[in-house]
């Protein structure tokens, strides 16, 4: 009986951690936000979908994208102040300079891209006018894969929509 209770166990764990795909464009009403997944990528959501704060895209060359929000819990006067103390937490990597104005979607934000090694991260954040949730949107990808994947980024950042923030 109590290998039969270990097992279920582990199955039922095994079932709640597969990360669910999204194709098309994904909402989240809880942080406000849509993006468009895109074609040749898979929007994936590994978290409890109770919990989550975004989604993570995984691009064919083994890249990924992030797009969440979160609180502005360290209250940022602006977006740029947000991606000048991200930057700082990379301390091995060197930026390339911060890009203000920057876009995600419509909104007016703040971006940078930082050197690491072999790696290449790229940042945008936005504001929720009005207040709410902050926006991110994140590329982490192999140095010799970054034209490529850029492109996707541009096509998610392009595609962010403030939608009702419930």
């Amino acid at each position: 009986m109590l290998r039969i209770t270990a097992v279920a166990l582990v199955l039922a764990l095994a079932v709640a951690q597969t990360a669910r795909t999204v194709k098309g464009r994904y909402r989240h009403s809880g942080q406000g936000f849509s993006i468009l997944v895109p074609e040749k990528a898979t929007g994936l959501l590994e978290r409890d979908p109770h919990t989550e704060r975004g989604i993570r895209i995984a691009l064919p060359s083994g890249g990924s994208i992030f797009a969440y929000g979160e609180p502005n819990s360290l209250e940022w006067a602006s977006p740029a102040d947000g991606i000048r103390r991200a930057v700082a937490n990379y301390p091995k990597c060197f930026p390339d300079g911060i890009q203000i104005p920057a876009k995600l979607g419509k909104l007016a934000g703040a971006g940078a891209r930082l050197s690491c090694a072999d790696r290449i991260i790229r940042l945008l954040l936005a504001f929720r006018p009005g207040g709410g949730p902050i926006y991110w949107v994140r590329l982490e990808t192999a140095s010799n894969h970054e034209a490529e994947d850029a492109t996707f980024f541009g096509k998610v950042a392009s595609s962010f929509q403030v939608i009702r923030w419930q």
